[in-house]
């Protein structure tokens, strides 16, 4: 008799005293019960700013009447261009990432995944965000794309993932839905369904500041430090980037309370920032405003 083993490894961080998932990894198969859909988004969704949260060639809308089980609870972004390597999932608007699941396969980006399709109740590798009074989830992201953890601070725009074809997918993807849930979400446990899903398009969104791939390659590249020595925090761009010029360097805690800002001007050929800064075993937040968009970096001082 063969015995079979699913491994479900369950990353822990201190906060404190209490322990604290960043992000629960595992391939195992775990399908959930269909979401109900709900009437109207709560009314302060309308005084946040929304962002597209990934480029498409095509989408298929939400589906779902109200008070019953939706037919299609979300939006799903398409891109089938082959000939684009990777397409950036990122932030609607401001807010923390609640839940993280990674570990799904995909047998490919671009045909029926055959692998493990309900891996994350069939969303396959995903991240949970909330926004006040709002979640939103981002559904069969590219595995080991996934570049937040349970209790970042995002904001809108904020690069989380790539699109990918991993859990119940046909192609490459993603499928965004919005939802409210009166329990908070359990960062250790296996995938969970909102109370209520809404149509996506009932949000007002902002148009794109375009962060396209370029733009996102050259995201990637910056790199913030603090200099205990000096006592000053470092941000150093790529001497050659298409970032635009550098506006304004803020600095948060983990709680996302602003602890500094400076109106940046200069630097030396427009790629290092060195700004004073006295703090000490905090965990920092540094975000970066520049004329085409905003992004951070997180990192321990």
């Amino acid at each position: 008799m063969k015995i079979f083993y699913t491994l479900i490894l369950v990353v822990f961080t201190s906060l404190g005293t209490a322990a604290q998932c960043d992000k629960v990894i595992s391939s195992v198969e775990d399908p959930g019960p269909a979401q109900v859909t709900g009437s109207t988004l709560p009314v302060d969704t309308k005084k946040m700013d929304w962002f597209f949260p990934a480029d498409y060639t095509r989408l298929v809308a939400f589906s779902g009447s109200v008070g019953s089980k939706a037919s299609h609870e979300g939006v799903d972004y398409v891109h089938d261009n082959k000939e684009q390597p990777h397409v950036y999932v990122h932030s609607i608007g401001a807010g923390e990432v609640v839940y993280v699941r990674e570990g799904c396969p995909e047998s490919s980006l671009f045909a029926h995944n055959n692998y493990s399709r309900e891996c994350g109740a069939g969303w396959g590798n995903h991240v949970v965000i909330k926004h006040g009074s709002i979640y939103s989830r981002y559904a069969h992201l590219r595995k080991g794309t996934v570049s937040v953890k349970v209790g970042d601070v995002v904001f809108g725009e904020q690069l989380i993932g790539e699109m990918g074809n991993s859990g119940r997918s046909e192609l490459r993807h993603l499928h965004f839905e919005v939802g409210t849930r009166a329990q908070l979400f359990d960062p250790c446990g296996m995938s969970q369904n909102f109370d209520y899903v809404y149509n996506p398009s009932q949000l007002n969104y902002k148009k794109r500041t375009g962060i396209d791939d370029e733009l996102a390659e050259d995201t990637a590249k910056v790199v913030v430090y603090h200099d205990r020595n000096a006592e000053q925090i470092t941000v150093e761009m790529p001497a050659m980037h298409k970032l635009g010029q550098v506006k304004c360097i803020e600095l948060y805690d983990a709680l996302g309370r602003r602890l500094y800002e400076v109106a940046v001007s200069g630097g030396n050929a427009n790629s290092v920032y060195r700004l004073p800064f006295l703090a000490r075993q905090q965990l920092l937040i540094c975000r970066i405003v520049t004329t085409k968009l905003s992004f951070t970096r997180k990192f321990m001082s």
